[in-house]
């Protein structure tokens, strides 16, 4: 029972949370060096790292809040909220979000963290002739800490390529903090170097993949993402490369639409396994069966093609109070006939986004007809009949950008790949389509988000700050 106290003790740990208490242990608890001791004590605390991730009220799952994945596309020109929802996400869709709106995303993020660190700080503990496990749990604990960080670092800093020397990303932890201990803010391009590090460290411990647990493959291909954010084309071809060598099938025509119930892995490398117990709704963030919290915006919509597998996995078209409107399902049900609804794994690195990183790169390094192979493997999984349109040069670097967009929405990505790419978000009813009879409309100061706004680089949370007796400092112009 003490061991079971001071697990839920430690995997409850709230980061500069303005309750620091909280990271104080039980009195009557036990201490590290007996609480991981055995190869189970750590396969207990392997799966509380998980359960970590899928059990914060808005990081990953979110249920009735908005979640960081649905935020990265609800801050875009990607969905919008619906007229006659619950206003799901609005400060971020509006774009005046303030310190205390991103307050779950900053404090959950950091739990994760910790739950991590709780295992790699002591790991020394387990014999390696106790367990053949031992590397894979190290392994799967520094990586799950990378991923976070990157997570973090590219919603609360600018974005690498356009960062400069002095511009501060997030905290990198790598240990247990003491509760009386408030650990600054580190620089962006550090905050790279480091989760490079752990990355490469981690991809040289885990041992297989398996549904659920972040593997071998799914590690090589966040070194992809890593590398593209920084513009290392070389890189990111080799670290996809590395992943589409374990794993290479996207999931073709007939599987794709049974990745968004979960009737199948393929095509996926890592992903948060949501169960009926959990009582998690991930897929509420965008809407219930027949309600919607977002719908796609009109633009977005109408690039996808009739052809196009994803149309139908991604939307169903419903009638609400008399408005016909596209409802979002790719999080919205589980089982061979969408029969659990409102509950649905969350897939979070995907073969189809290896590849389009392995694309984008070799068509940044001059090299388009292996750009071009990539780009159709993709399209040829995703479109009945199809024929390739052999581009070449900048149609080919627009080509895959499109298939990024198409095939990523509503998965976190659009926010953080216009940032990336130094672009500015427009919404408008011409170059949008939005139409305002069945949406809420956007106020005039969230049409138009510039390259470099301010905006682009999310408030830190204003309790941690507080917290932190001015150690942690905020982004400017909040």
């Amino acid at each position: 029972m003490k061991k079971l106290l001071y697990s839920a003790a430690i995997l409850g740990f709230c980061f500069l949370s303005c309750k620091k208490e909280l990271t104080l242990n039980p009195y009557n608890a036990l201490p590290p060096s007996e609480v991981f001791s055995s190869d189970a004590d750590f396969q207990n605390a392997i799966n509380g790292m998980y359960l970590e991730m899928r059990n914060s009220t808005a990081y990953y799952v979110g249920g009735d809040n908005s979640s960081f994945i649905a935020t990265n596309d609800i801050l875009t020109d990607n969905v919008i909220g619906f007229s006659d929802g619950r206003g799901t996400g609005g400060q971020f869709a509006d774009w005046n979000y303030d310190p205390l709106t991103t307050t779950t995303f900053f404090v959950d993020g950091y739990a994760i963290i910790r739950a991590a660190n709780e295992i790699i700080a002591n790991i020394g503990n387990l014999p390696e002739a106790d367990s053949i496990n031992k590397n894979d749990y190290l392994g799967q604990a520094l990586a799950i800490r990378a991923v976070v960080h990157f997570d973090l670092v590219r919603q609360f800093g600018n974005a690498y390529n356009f960062a400069s020397a002095t511009d501060l990303g997030v905290p990198y932890v790598t240990h247990v903090p003491a509760y009386t201990e408030n650990p600054p803010r580190d620089l962006v391009k550090n905050n790279y170097d480091s989760i490079l590090v752990d990355l490469n460290n981690a991809v040289a411990l885990i041992q297989d993949d398996a549904p659920g647990r972040i593997g071998k493959a799914a590690v090589y291909g966040y070194l992809s993402r890593l590398y593209l954010d920084m513009s290392d084309w070389s890189n990111t071809i080799a670290a996809a490369t590395a992943s589409l060598n374990i794993q290479s099938d996207p999931g073709s025509l007939n599987d794709f639409p049974n990745i968004w119930t979960d009737q199948t892995e393929n095509g996926v490398l890592f992903k948060v396994k949501i169960i009926q117990t959990d009582q998690l709704t991930p897929g509420t963030s965008f809407g219930q069966a027949g309600k919607a919290e977002q719908i796609p915006t009109a633009y977005l919509f109408n690039l996808y093609q009739s052809n196009d597998v994803r149309l139908n996995a991604y939307f169903a078209p419903i009638s609400y109070n008399g408005l016909n409107i596209n409802l979002v399902i790719k999080y919205i049900s589980q089982g061979a006939a969408g029969d659990i609804q409102n509950l649905v794994d969350i897939k979070l690195l995907r073969v189809a986004e290896v590849l389009l990183n392995r694309a984008e790169a070799y068509a940044n390094n001059g090299q388009d007809a292996l750009a071009l192979a990539d780009l159709d493997a993709l399209r040829s999984n995703r479109y009945a009949n199809f024929a390739s349109g052999n581009e070449t040069g900048p149609a080919l670097k627009t080509a895959i950008a499109l298939e990024r967009r198409l095939e990523l929405a509503l998965e976190g990505d659009r926010f953080v790949d216009l940032k990336r790419k130094g672009l500015g978000i427009i919404r408008s009813d011409v170059n949008g389509g939005l139409n305002s009879s069945l949406v809420k409309p956007w106020p005039s100061q969230a049409l138009t988000m510039s390259p470099g706004d301010h905006r682009f680089a999310l408030p830190i949370d204003q309790n941690s700050i507080n917290a932190s007796k001015g150690v942690l400092l905020q982004n400017p112009g909040y």
